[in-house]
């Protein structure tokens, strides 16, 4: 069945094609945060096992409350890893809703309802996954304790910007991912592009409260933009939705990571395309690409890999990233396997790649 939010060639689309790269980027993340809730061995690593100590000491029917029971027991740990782990399924899911919902809408120029929809999961469930990655064991006694503590809308500025630094932390060749920007796009409040504006604009029809995103009069907000207005909107959406969907599945692979629910096998494989997928972003708007200077560039051209079907080696270029990122495919130029579903090249492309970004990092 055809994947009704990727933008294939000659799809027919209200979209500009300017976005359908960024939008197709963004899929692909999207599709990252899908494949944690459908891929079976994955979901079966998210179940707890409890050893109980004595062979009669388990839980009866009769038992209304099972946690409770557990806790009681002497199974708080366990209890905790259950709930966890549950969390963070819940909110990956609610997400995925949110999220496509957001897409579909901004393919079709539906831009209020897009503005409106990422709101929820930018701004409040990140929250929940970020507190989970970096202070579990703070915010379950706070989950199990008043609703009040573990509000996402109670937390602050100081503490949100905490957060996403001591998650940074947590997250391996964090390259292209900066504590400033995220916060920015997501919680400047005086800024008229982050998703805080936006969401606002999107929701209310008249916002007054702050200067920078005030109703103009005789208008309300999106109700009556034109293709002027479309075309910043757009700008603003493909924009900062590609980057925080990164930082949001960079988050999600470290706590799973953390919880052996995927393999470091697994999560570079995952990462190795999405660093692709954000630099094209990123050099669709630098200069240098067009000199071929870029940091995508530079890294292009040194990144070699050996068939191990016909023993060539081949010098890869942007168009073969290109094609990676769109396609989930590289070809070899010799005997055409795709060396993207052969293991070893895949591993020797990855690997490469990695030390190439970590030392264009470093310069």
């Amino acid at each position: 069945m055809k994947d009704t939010l990727f933008i294939y060639p000659r799809d027919e689309v209200y979209l500009p094609n300017g976005y359908h790269f960024s939008h197709n980027v963004a899929v692909k993340l999207y599709d990252d945060l899908v494949w944690i809730l459908k891929d079976e061995k994955t979901q079966k690593k998210f179940n707890t096992k409890i050893h109980f100590e004595k062979d009669g000491d388990v839980p009866s029917e009769e038992d209304e409350d099972i946690v409770e029971w557990l806790i009681e027991k002497g199974y708080k740990k366990e209890v905790d890893e259950i709930i966890s782990k549950n969390l963070v399924l819940g909110i990956i899911s609610d997400v995925c809703h949110f999220i496509h919902q957001a897409l579909d809408s901004s393919k079709n120029i539906k831009l209020t309802v897009a503005f409106t929809l990422i709101r929820k999961p930018f701004l409040e469930n990140l929250l929940i996954l970020e507190q989970l990655l970096t202070e579990e064991q703070v915010f379950l006694e706070k989950f199990e304790s008043d609703s009040k503590k573990f509000d996402p809308g109670k937390i602050n500025d100081i503490k949100k910007k905490q957060l996403i630094e001591n998650s940074l932390k947590q997250i391996s060749n964090n390259y292209l991912l900066s504590s400033d920007l995220i916060n920015d796009l997501r919680w400047d409040k005086k800024n008229p592009n982050s998703i805080y504006a936006n969401a606002n604009l999107g929701t209310h029809l008249v916002t007054t409260r702050n200067p920078s995103y005030k109703t103009e009069r005789q208008n309300l907000n999106l109700i009556f933009s034109g293709e002027e207005e479309w075309s910043e909107q757009l700008d603003y959406f493909y924009y900062f939705v590609p980057v925080l969907l990164y930082y949001f599945t960079e988050v999600v692979d470290s706590y799973v990571l953390r919880k052996k629910i995927i393999t470091k096998r697994k999560l570079t494989e995952r990462k190795f395309l999405r660093l692709i997928g954000q630099l094209m972003l990123h050099d669709q708007f630098n200069e240098k690409s067009i000199k071929g200077k870029s940091a995508l560039n530079k890294i292009s051209k040194v990144l070699k890999v050996k068939c191990k079907n016909c023993n060539r080696i081949n010098q890869l270029f942007k168009s073969d990233l290109f094609n990676l990122v769109s396609e989930d495919y590289i070809l070899c130029k010799f005997c055409l396997l795709d060396l993207y579903r052969e293991t070893e090249s895949l591993n020797e492309l990855m690997t490469n790649f990695l030390k190439k970004m970590t030392t264009a990092n470093n310069a």
